[in-house]
């Protein structure tokens, strides 16, 4: 079906920086080695994780940015450059050059395997981060320059290209092509390039060669400013003023823009850059936007033309139908003409005569005048090579300059009406030609051509379908609509009410044109479809809400309430309530009604409930919530199929009682409506902040190639920390706070941490969508810390991210100990050779045994408390002290006996004791 040759649009994220410091005016994005999407701001440099902006001022304006194989962001700045780098006790801007002026602009900087380069205007400098050196290797006047297989080449304004290997620059033979930037897929299979007047190039048999875009992209006036690979397969480029579009090497007719209509806030793009999972990051006015192009599921909001909170899709009778709180709307095909009037030359009719034979006159023409050639002067040549020098010029500069010099004087013909994404989907030609008169005796007849300009796609709004419509019912030839004001059957053109009735809810008959509506009124009332007129056949008191209806194997419908769950049966007479039964929904949830092995299973928040018809009640089934987990979120559809959403994953219940799980749509937990599209084998989703999105079920999505989790942070007790691979904190430092992180940039992954320390923790944590980690007074020893994480998908990663020691204090090290044993032997020698004949050495003598003696308890204390640790309350405390005591008592009177009673005494080199 041709409305349904156009997929969608690329799923967007939007993101702008929150902080009072700095603006929107981005230079150049990159990502460093953990994922972290890095932004060259006029202010500084920005770091996002997806969350959270942190935030490094410059001395100048940053303008370019290159990421070490180390991770250290090196900076290009106005005036001069530097790196983001660990520095008293924080990561900040450290300078590496800081120029006198700012005349110099460091617009590009490229990172090698060995060297770091910076290019501005005129000068280009090489940094060596193994010497912490930095000196300027060439002056010139430069274009721009960009790295292919590790080598930079630079292009001048007198069109000479440089290279830059290895610290020696080297001038190319004069006939080498100037190129923008020359770029390879991530296997090296493929190779584009850009010429430096923003066209589109392609290698090919050794040979760069007009990309087979080339000439519509020209015809367009798209000037290409960047590309980036995103697979090996994909590359996405960049425009001045056409947004962004993507080409796959391996199918031709891949074309896939994404400009402001697509849901782009602006089409100037400031800078393009791909990142490691597959995502494609745009800087413009407004902010920063991520593309996800092959992410399998597609946005249909930004089409125009649909309007009001989105409530239902469906694919009927071939055409795609939304009803919404304003109104109905199908999805169509759109294609815009423009006229082209020309002249054509015919022959003369001449009167017919009866005696003569008709003949036909060949007037004769004036040849068109040839319009001699004339060979350009000298002067125009000048002009012409002065003209592509400055085209080349605007097509590659970056910087801070970039979104004044890239304006190009693009031409806009009369036939451009429109976006560049409507001019790309038109790929055919039609033509519808008039005449204007059917005999004309003239030499010349005017005509008027109409040519396709460009094929659109919108939604158009059902005439007649104003307000708010609940319900979309089909039938095998009609499409029926429900609102408050009615029932009515629509068409692309026309809505006509045919039940005039305020509906509260109306259920189709399967394979019928039966209908049960539960009115505003509270009348549960049955129609049928009798030639060609809906016919009401009964009707009856009806207090309670219809909430669902739901027609089991045996053809018996049921009806589920607010507080009760009905069974009836359509009968000659019409239909019938012929029992009902309680259930337990104080919430008055949208009973979801499921049947499984012949067992009517009845779900809202509460849990599962099945009708037990043997105890004729309806009970709790405990053993299905186990296996399908809790009915966080559940919704149903006409098709009588369930959907149930246990936190993690998406489950659908099938009408033949099978389950199946859809592990990928667990990124979508907020979803408002399902409905599965088999014919285009697709899943139509409404999400709570009202995007309509296409789900393709045949196509898996690359978030298992999702970033690895790693420490974003570390701080001590004296500050930020520089991330190791081994830490040693001393015994102050024994504070510790570790941030963790796993990028998710498309906010739908919502990952839980779980970890555990060893050393100190041996269990493993609950789970907790927390980041953060504090751990206060840790004790000497080793550690290690071992985190998993766990997405959407039920995905766990564990990884080991930090191995630390918190070194032991001097006064619990065994050389303490053995000092302070040397000091008690020095101090018991000389209490024992003091002679107590003289008053002085007896006060001296036994203030040096007491001293002793503490020394000794103390000791002692703290050789215990090393090697025995409980749980410390005032209580053991005590008790602790006491055992030491008691412990010390008879060192104590033996010491006292040795020391005071001269029972050790010292002669020369000989020592003796007496007991």
């Amino acid at each position: 079906m041709r409305s349904f040759a156009q997929t969608g649009d690329f799923i967007l994220t939007h993101h702008s920086p929150k902080h009072s410091e700095i603006d929107n005016i981005n230079f150049e994005i990159k990502a460093d080695k953990n994922g972290l999407i890095c932004i060259a701001n006029r202010f500084g440099v920005l770091k996002y994780d997806g969350i959270e902006w942190d935030f490094y001022r410059t001395n100048s304006s940053a303008l370019s940015l290159a990421i070490s194989d180390d991770n250290i962001v090196y900076v290009g700045c106005l005036g001069g450059f530097g790196k983001l780098d660990y520095s008293n006790n924080s990561y900040e801007y450290i300078p590496i050059l800081s120029g006198d002026t700012l005349s110099e602009h460091f617009l590009q900087t490229f990172a090698t395997k060995d060297y770091i380069y910076f290019l501005s205007d005129n000068s280009l400098y090489q940094y060596s981060p193994g010497t912490n050196e930095a000196r300027r290797l060439t002056e010139g006047d430069f274009l721009n320059g960009y790295l292919y297989s590790d080598t930079l080449y630079i292009n001048t304004y007198d069109e000479k290209v440089l290279t830059a290997i290895d610290g020696q620059i080297d001038t190319l033979s004069s006939d080498s092509e100037q190129w923008g930037l020359i770029s390879a897929s991530p296997n090296g299979a493929h190779e584009f390039a850009v010429d430096m007047e923003g066209g589109l190039f392609q290698r090919k048999q050794n040979e760069m060669k007009p990309h087979h875009h080339y000439d519509r992209l020209q015809e367009a006036d798209v000037v290409i400013t960047d590309l980036e690979w995103v697979n090996d397969s994909l590359v996405a480029c960049s425009t001045i003023e056409s947004g962004v579009f993507f080409l796959h090497v391996n199918d031709s007719s891949y074309f896939e823009v994404t400009d402001y209509h697509s849901g782009l806030p602006d089409n100037e793009i400031h800078d393009v850059y791909a990142d490691n999972n597959q995502g494609v990051w745009v800087a413009h006015e407004f902010g920063l936007t991520r593309i996800a192009p092959l992410f399998p599921a597609y946005s249909y909001t930004n089409f125009p033309g649909l309007e009001g909170n989105l409530i239902e899709v469906q694919r009927i009778h071939n055409d795609l139908w939304i009803n919404t709180s304003l109104g109905v709307y199908y999805f169509s095909q759109d294609t815009s003409y423009r006229s082209r009037v020309y002249i054509e030359k015919v022959q003369r009719k001449q009167p017919r005569r009866a005696t003569q034979k008709k003949t036909t006159v060949q007037p004769k023409t004036p040849e068109p005048e040839e319009k001699e050639s004339e060979e350009p002067t000298e002067e125009e040549e000048e002009d012409d090579k002065k003209g592509k020098k400055r085209k080349k010029k605007k097509g590659f500069l970056n910087g801070l300059f970039k979104k004044k010099d890239r304006a190009v004087d693009s031409k806009k013909s009369d036939d451009t009406e429109g976006s560049f994404k409507k001019k790309f989907d038109s790929n055919e030609t039609q033509t519808v030609t008039r005449s204007k008169s059917s005999v004309d005796r003239s030499q010349y007849i005017r005509r008027v051509e109409k040519v396709v300009t460009g094929v659109s796609y919108q939604f158009h709004h059902v005439p007649g379908t104003d307000g708010k419509f609940r319900q979309l019912l089909e039938t095998k030839d009609r499409i029926l609509a429900t609102s408050h004001t009615g029932i009515y059957e629509i068409t692309r053109n026309s809505a006509e009410l045919v039940i005039n009735e305020a509906i509260r809810y109306a259920y189709l008959v399967p394979e019928s044109n039966q209908l049960i509506i539960s009115t505003e009124r509270g009348i549960l009332k049955y129609y049928e479809l009798l030639n060609d007129i809906w016919t009401e056949i009964s009707r009856q008191a009806f207090e309670d809400i219809i909430l669902n209806v739901y027609m089991d194997h045996k053809g018996d419908i049921w009806l589920a309430g607010t507080s009760h769950i009905y069974q009836g049966a359509i009968t000659e007479e019409g239909f019938e309530i012929a029992h009902s039964y309680e259930i337990n929904n104080k919430f008055y949830d949208e009973l979801s009604i499921w049947e499984h092995s012949n067992v009517l299973y009845f779900i809202n928040s509460q849990g599962y409930f099945k009708l037990d018809r043997e105890k004729d009640r309806i009970v709790k089934d405990r053993e299905l919530e186990k296996e399908l987990g809790s009915p966080h979120h559940h919704l149903h559809n006409e098709k009588s199929r369930v959907w149930l959403y246990n936190g993690k994953i998406w489950h659908l219940l099938l009408p033949d009682g099978s389950i199946n799980e859809f592990q990928y749509l667990g990124v979508f937990p907020n979803l408002k409506y399902i409905n599965y599209d088999e014919k285009l084998d697709r899943y139509w989703l409404i999400t709570d902040d009202n995007q309509l999105l296409a789900y393709s079920a045949g196509q898996i999505p690359e978030l298992h190639k999702s970033y690895s989790i790693f420490v974003k942070r570390l701080v001590s007790v004296n500050g930020e920390m520089r991330v190791s691979d081994k830490i040693q904190l001393s015994h102050d430092q024994n504070t510790l706070s570790v941030e963790l992180l796993k990028p998710d940039y498309v906010g739908l992954l919502n990952p839980e941490y779980q970890y555990k320390l060893e050393g100190l923790n041996p269990e493993w944590s609950k789970w907790t969508h927390a980041n953060l980690i504090d751990y206060s007074y840790l004790p000497p020893g080793d550690y290690r810390l071992k985190v998993r994480v766990r997405d959407a998908l039920d995905q766990i990663d564990e990884a080991t991210l930090l191995e630390f020691t918190v070194e032991t204090p001097y006064w619990e090290k065994p050389w303490f100990y053995a000092a302070q044993a040397l000091i008690l032997a020095m101090m018991i020698a000389i209490s024992s050779r003091l002679s107590e004949s003289k008053p002085i050495n007896r006060i001296v003598k036994h203030g040096l045994s007491i001293l002793t003696l503490v020394t000794i308890i103390q000791l002692m204390q703290s050789v215990i408390s090393t090697f025995l640790t409980f749980e410390s309350t005032p209580v053991m405390e005590f008790l602790f002290d006491v055992g030491i005591a008691v412990m010390v008592f008879p060192m104590e009177w033996v010491l006292r006996k040795l020391i005071l009673d001269g029972g050790l005494k010292v002669s020369g080199t000989t020592a003796s004791t007496k007991l």
